[in-house]
């Protein structure tokens, strides 16, 4: 593979591929002979630099190119006695230049090079999946210019799902760690690019998302991102992670005061689910669960067949992390005096009720303190309709 060659190792295997001639392993060989003579070596390296055709060597940009034919301008005045004044400062130039741009000379391209050193780490024929690839997140700056990372990042995500041993569905978490580790490499013009990637593909961006939902934080100018987000993409699939993204957007006040209660309003209709533990104080303080209980409760969505059922885990939740108030009293015993009611729900709250008997007798308390109507469908409290109340 061509990125893994210099100029002094031997011929580039697909070399005449990459030039585009036939001639390629002769001009090659030219090359080798020319910089290990020690008449000959200095312009030979020169020229390789600066070459353009048949196809270039090195992959530098003008200015790289320009930089360093200003350096050997001052190598030569200080080893011919030229009259121009080299000091410290010069070497201090050299020395940022060489350490910002050495691994951006490597034969075809140091982005060549560098996923060739990416495909090798991620090929657990070669190496194992707890190896730390560090080293290569630090070449990115130097090897990939800003304006290519987006191109760059696309072919690391090939790479990455070719070579998954894991049967997932993209994006694999491999290759989400690796979008998190460019994201903080501390280079803003990087970090803009590597969000321009996310961003242009929804699926991408919401597995990001969930995979590191404190990260929300870098779209947080982006108004219509946020929106998006918790109005349509984020929900779309429940995993349970959503919820720690969207206790990240409120932690964060990312969600203007005035949507909020449309935000809750949006996913409590479309289905709750359960939240993570992590997210639960963010929200309850965020007043959140004031929301669900004004509409699973007082506005008796709990007894819609299908809101009922799809969101059984969520009532049950509710019910069994806040005390059983008149409103969830009311909407439990409406819905379950009927003979027709959310089955999934019946089932559920029957086995909750069964092993929670201090929700039970809450429960049954405040239907009997307010003359509810008695739930008889739900089975575990038929029996006790009759009964007199403990003293």
């Amino acid at each position: 593979r061509c990125g893994y060659g210099v100029l002094g190792e031997s011929a580039c295997p697909t070399i005449t591929a990459c030039w585009g001639g036939v001639n390629g392993y002769g001009q090659w060989n030219t090359i080798q002979t020319n910089v290990q003579n020690d008449d000959e070596w200095e312009k030979a390296v020169s020229n390789v630099i600066q070459q353009q055709r048949p196809a270039p060597i090195f992959i530098l940009s003008d200015d790289v190119k320009q930089q360093v034919t200003f350096f050997r301008f001052r190598r030569n005045d200080c080893a011919h006695g030229k009259k121009n004044k080299i000091d410290i400062s010069h070497v201090e130039v050299l020395w940022a230049f060489v350490l910002s741009n050495l691994p951006k000379f490597m034969v075809n391209g140091s982005e060549d090079a560098l996923l060739n050193k990416i495909r090798d780490h991620f090929d657990r024929t070669l190496t194992p999946p707890d190896k730390d690839y560090t080293d290569l997140i630090i070449e990115i700056p130097h090897a990939i210019e800003p304006n290519n990372v987006v191109n760059f990042l696309v072919r690391v995500q090939q790479i990455i799902r070719n070579l998954s041993p894991r049967v997932f569905s993209p994006p694999v978490p491999e290759e989400l760690d690796f979008y998190q580790r460019v994201l903080h490499l501390n280079n803003s013009d990087i970090s803009q690019n590597v969000l321009q990637f996310l961003q242009n593909d929804e699926d991408i961006l919401v597995s990001y998302l969930k995979a590191y939902p404190d990260d929300i934080i870098v779209i947080a100018k982006n108004a219509g991102l946020i929106r998006s987000l918790w109005y349509d993409k984020l929900f779309k699939q429940r995993t349970g992670q959503e919820w720690a993204v969207f206790a990240a957007m409120l932690r964060n006040n990312l969600i203007p005061s005035e949507e909020i209660e449309e935000a809750y309003r949006r996913i409590i209709l479309q289905s709750v689910g359960i939240t993570s533990d992590a997210s639960f104080l963010v929200l309850k303080e965020k007043g959140f669960f004031r929301s669900f209980h004004k509409i699973a409760f007082e506005e008796e969505m709990l007894d819609q067949f299908s809101w009922g059922n799809k969101n059984t885990q969520a009532i049950i939740y509710y019910i069994d992390t806040f005390p059983i108030d008149l409103e969830v009293a009311r909407a439990i015993s409406i819905s379950f005096s009927k003979y027709y009611n959310p089955t999934t729900l019946q089932e559920e709250l029957n086995k909750y009720l069964t092993t929670h008997p201090h929700k039970k007798e809450e429960l049954v308390g405040v239907i009997r303190e307010h003359d509810l109507p008695w739930p008889s469908y739900l089975k575990v409290l038929a029996d006790i309709e009759n009964e007199e109340p403990e003293e």
